[in-house]
């Protein structure tokens, strides 16, 4: 294979890993930065750490010198014509020729590793994000992912005594919807109500009250509470509903119960 032939499947492979780099860096960092999402809640675990920044600043500034240094060479080869590029590898240019191919190939392993390092960091940033299928990038450009919404509940305060957290319900499917909330310590936790009624559009508060048993706190991410909901006809009541339901529910959602002290807040 030849010199050229391989700096330009390299410089072809280094722009586009680079725009798919540039792409998801743009989707995660416009998302997290701008809407102030830095750490998810209960455990508070870094969605972008500083490192990425630095690297992706300085990778992505080193990708474009060296792709443009590509097309610069790649251009004025080409124009000189084929017999003109062995002439010009067998002159005093090979050292930097091969310079240029080393620094080629570097760079594209380090902009694949970048790729790969915000892929994986896109999906778990996906984990805390509503699902979003914009039609055009653009139009995802600022508002990439919706919003957060809740995987856990954290009780914060005093927990070794009484705690109580809010639970909002939001009914945003197409029908009316009965639902259900239920734990996995009833001793633990009081859920008031604990089933109930939503219309389209219809937001319901749930209580959740924490009582720490002999002063003796549980751990963190043992339990959780699960909120399920199915269709419901027109006047009926939500025992009925569930009663007269068959199967498994429309939907669920497991929350994972934190705790933490007010003092470590």
């Amino acid at each position: 294979m030849s010199v050229k032939t391989v700096v330009i499947v390299s410089s072809l492979l280094n722009m586009i890993i680079g725009v798919g780099q540039v792409a998801i860096t743009c989707s995660i960092f416009d998302f997290v930065v701008m809407n102030r999402q830095f750490y998810s809640m209960p455990n508070r675990t870094i969605l972008i750490e500083s490192k990425w920044t630095y690297f992706s600043n300085l990778f992505a500034s080193l990708n474009m010198l060296v792709c443009m240094w590509s097309l610069h060479r790649v251009y004025d080869n080409v124009s000189k014509g084929y017999e003109q590029i062995g002439k010009w590898a067998r002159m005093k240019h090979t050292l930097l020729s091969l310079l240029h191919l080393l620094f080629l190939i570097a760079f594209t392993a380090a902009a694949l590793y970048l790729c790969i390092n915000f892929s994986l960091m896109a999906q778990t940033v996906g984990m805390f994000t509503e699902n979003s299928e914009p039609i055009q990038f653009q139009d995802a450009a600022n508002w990439y992912y919706k919003r957060l919404y809740a995987l856990a509940i954290a009780f914060v305060g005093d927990t070794s005594g009484e705690i109580r957290s809010v639970l909002k319900l939001t009914n945003n499917s197409d029908s009316r919807q009965a639902f259900k909330v239920k734990c996995t310590r009833n001793d633990l936790f009081k859920i008031r109500p604990s089933t109930g009624m939503l219309d389209y559009g219809e937001t319901a508060d749930i209580i959740i009250t924490f009582t720490c048993p002999s002063n003796h706190v549980p751990e963190s991410d043992r339990h959780h509470f699960g909120v399920y909901h199915i269709p419901a006809p027109e006047g009926s009541t939500p025992t009925g509903a569930w009663a007269e339901h068959y199967g498994p529910p429309q939907g669920e959602i497991r929350l994972k119960v934190f705790f933490q002290e007010s003092k470590e807040k």
